[in-house]
Formats: structure tokens, C-alpha cells, sequence
């Protein structure tokens, strides 16, 4: 396991399957002057650790290559950040140039896919840009994606736009949480996420985005 450096420029914890793919990711970042890993771990137990006592700007997940990143596992780690460190984006490195794992990858919540044939400046830019808030995705990669349809451009998680159609229906934070089986802290977060995203401030604004997009029925009103 690699921890404990100094918190400057994009603070980055680590979690990959094996230790020369830690090691080698963690020096080429750190030589980039504008990134610093502050812990890495191929223990899934040690980075939660790590992130809760972090709380880096940004997580990156390298799966083995004969696992592929899904959105099953993607969506439990946005879950665990929302609770833990709501500030920390996800980035994704992936051996799968297929649009679909990335449409999932992203839909689950991820601000970057990287494929791992992209080289590491590519992975520091991704990882500068979700940083920033922005999503990245490889350019040829991102025009398939765009091209299924998802939706995703807006910004939002499924679980934002969710939380969102509940609050523009008149839940509260404590029943939404009940309603998703997540926590009151886990939904404050999102809502908090999703107003910045949307530049939104009132419920009124929910409703109208709500209604617009098909998250809630017509017949919805607003106080």
C-alpha cells in the first residue's frame, strides 16, 4: 500500500488491482507537478480508509483487466463517496473501448473513462478535469457514446436525477432517503450535487426541470 503525502494542487487516492500498477501510476502522477497521490491501496478496505480520511479531489478505480468495470460497481462507489466524501469525483480507467461500458460507467455516475491504451498524460487531464466538475471521455469514444442516447450530458447522476423527481414531488430529504433506502446525509448530498449542476435554488426550478425531462408526471405542481 502507498499512503501519506503532502495535499497539494489535485489530491488523488488510488485503488488497483495489483502493486507495480500502483507503484508505476503513482510516480507518473506525481511527476506531472500538478497531481499528488496521497494514498493508494490494492485493499478495497484500505482505500474507503483512505478516501474518509483524504477526501481527495479525486478517486481513480483501475480495475484488472479481466474484471471490466461495470455500473453495478461503479454505482457503489459514487454511493460510498456521496456518504463519505461527497466532494471526491470518480475516475475510471477501463481496458474496454466499448461505448456501452462507457454509457454505463458514466450513467452510474463516473467523471471520467479512460481507456487504458490512452497513456498517462491522457489519465492526468481526465483526472484534472473531474477535478473541475467536468466530465472526460475520450473524443472518438465520446461521439459513440453520445450517439446511444443517454441523457448523461446533463450533467446528472440516475441517483440525482431520482432524488430529483422526488423532491420536485414534494418529498423531503428524510422521505426521499426512506424512499431510496439511502441515508438523509447520502441524499443532502445529491440534492446539494444537483442544484449546483442545474443552477437551480428553489423548488419551483425542480419541478419546472422535472416536468421538462419526464422525471415526474405532467399533473406535478409547485408550491
Amino acid at each position: 500500500m502507498i499512503e501519506e503525502s503532502a495535499e497539494t494542487n489535485v489530491s488523488v487516492v488510488i485503488f488497483t488491482y495489483a502493486r507495480i500498477p500502483l507503484d508505476g501510476t503513482t510516480t507518473c502522477l506525481n511527476a506531472t507537478g500538478e497531481i499528488t497521490v496521497v494514498a493508494g491501496s490494492t485493499s478495497k478496505e484500505d482505500v474507503h480508509r483512505y478516501l474518509r480520511g483524504h477526501k481527495p479531489d479525486v478517486y481513480l478505480k483501475m480495475p484488472p483487466p479481466s474484471v471490466p468495470e461495470i455500473a453495478s460497481d461503479v454505482q457503489d462507489a459514487v454511493e460510498f463517496l456521496a456518504e463519505e466524501s461527497p466532494d471526491t469525483q470518480l475516475v475510471v480507467v477501463s481496458y474496454s473501448n466499448n461505448p456501452e461500458a462507457a454509457r454505463l460507467a458514466l450513467r452510474a455516475g463516473a467523471h471520467g473513462y479512460v481507456m487504458i491504451t490512452e497513456g498517462m498524460s491522457i489519465l492526468a487531464e481526465a483526472i484534472k478535469s473531474a477535478a473541475r466538475g467536468e466530465i472526460y471521455v475520450n473524443p472518438r469514444l465520446l461521439t459513440d457514446v453520445a450517439m446511444l442516447g443517454d441523457g448523461y450530458l446533463d450533467g446528472l447522476t440516475p441517483r440525482e436525477r431520482e432524488v430529483l423527481g422526488l423532491l420536485a414531488l414534494g418529498y423531503s430529504n428524510a422521505e426521499a432517503a426512506a424512499a431510496m433506502f439511502l441515508s438523509t446525509r447520502t441524499i443532502e448530498s445529491y440534492r446539494a450535487s444537483l442544484y449546483e449542476k442545474l443552477g437551480i435554488q428553489t423548488r419551483r426550478e425542480v419541478v419546472e426541470y422535472a416536468m421538462q425531462h419526464d422525471l415526474i408526471p405532467s399533473g406535478a405542481n409547485a408550491d
